[in-house]
């Protein structure tokens, strides 16, 4: 990151359930951005499938990804809620 408060000029948001057909091309979308300045904030919503494994893999991968896991299933909008109280860029 360039910023020399090492906070990342952008947090893009992905809350997740359920979604191992579709979260490793949406996390590559994400990171693919001309700004190479970001966070990706994952946030599992307690998947019962496939997808905090491959959450894990592609964390490992990029230091950009940080992946969170509910210990519960806790809804959409608790989901939401939770990315962006883990997100480190500035909010305004």
């Amino acid at each position: 990151m360039n910023n020399p408060n090492n906070k990342p000029t952008v947090s893009i948001l992905i809350p997740v359930w359920n979604r191992e057909a579709v979260i490793e091309a949406t996390v590559r979308s994400a990171l693919s951005q001309t700004l190479q300045d970001i966070e990706v904030v994952i946030v599992d919503n307690a998947s019962t499938d496939n997808t905090w494994s491959i959450l894990e893999k592609l964390s490992k991968a990029d230091s950009r990804i940080r992946i969170f896991q509910n210990e519960k299933n806790l809804g959409p909008v608790r989901n939401w809620m939770r990315c962006i109280e883990e997100a480190k860029a500035e909010y305004s």
